[in-house]
């Protein structure tokens, strides 16, 4: 009888730490998730989750080894995101200080992997009149539409290699298709354009851009980005 005391007595002392460990684990990323959207200006809500088990004996030593972070739509500099995805690695978060002054607790993480999506409706803005844009993956993406020559408007479909350079991504045909037979001068010229790069949220620096059917992915890259 009194084994069976101490192992319900030992089950129960293990619910009440598991409990405890997941109200503190829901506590940390509701203020991390707060925290992150006030410094960078992310909109409600930032979905933040925090990986690994048990959360307290990570709180209880400063450091978190990895987090999950997600946003919604965003717009930087008049281009919209349509979502936001980064793993945050290495972010030490005094316990000390949070429990002090919360508020101006250096929380900071080591490395910040992000994918930040321009959405294909933005990306039509900057494309030429008439011309709709497709992600194909990769580093390409399909145009097709309508384009003047001679006076006439003639159909015209390409595919579009993506080059980054700087605060810009540039769209240029590797190869054009000119309804008709039709041979149309400076075709390239023609469907060639520009998408602005805007500041990142998190800090993040545009380290490689590919092709999604839901817009161009720019998956970027920080190191030491303080949450203050």
């Amino acid at each position: 009888i009194r084994m069976r005391k101490l192992l319900v007595s030992v089950f129960v002392l293990a619910a009440l730490l598991v409990g405890l460990d997941r109200v503190a684990v829901v506590g940390a990323e509701r203020e991390i998730a707060r925290r992150v959207q006030a410094v960078f200006d992310l909109p409600d809500p930032v979905s933040v989750d925090i990986t690994g088990f048990p959360f307290l004996t990570q709180a209880l030593s400063g450091r978190l080894e990895e987090i999950s972070l997600s946003a919604g739509e965003v717009t930087k500099a008049g281009i919209t995101l349509s979502r936001i995805d980064a793993t945050l690695e290495g972010v030490t978060a005094p316990l000390g200080e949070l429990i002090e002054d919360s508020a101006n607790a250096d929380v900071r993480a080591e490395r910040i992997t992000g994918t930040a999506v321009i959405s294909m409706k933005t990306i039509a803005e900057f494309a030429p009149p008439g011309i709709r844009v497709t992600g194909t993956g990769g580093d390409t993406v399909k145009v097709s539409g309508r384009v003047t020559a001679f006076g006439q408007r003639v159909p015209v479909d390409a595919e579009m290699k993506i080059h980054v350079g700087r605060g810009e991504i540039r769209l240029t045909p590797v190869s054009v298709n000119v309804g008709g037979g039709m041979q149309v001068p400076n075709a390239e010229r023609l469907l060639t354009f520009t998408v602005p790069i805007p500041n990142l949220p998190l800090g993040l620096k545009v380290t490689r851009v590919t092709s999604t059917s839901d817009g161009l992915a720019l998956t970027g890259t920080a190191t030491d980005v303080r949450f203050r």
